[in-house]
């Protein structure tokens, strides 16, 4: 029985850790699109602090 319980939690941190990573993963993505770091900002508009 402890080893069920043992494998769950395994299984239950792998996934969190696999979507913690994925959700970040794109949050860099979509923050990269937005202000790409190759071009510099505007002197208009702020495009936020980072």
């Amino acid at each position: 029985m402890v080893m069920v319980m043992v494998m769950l939690v395994i299984m239950t941190v792998i996934v969190a850790a696999d979507e913690l990573c994925s959700l970040s993963l794109s949050l860099m993505i979509a923050t990269w699109q937005s202000s790409p770091p190759s071009y510099p900002p505007e002197h208009g508009r702020s495009t936020g602090s980072y």
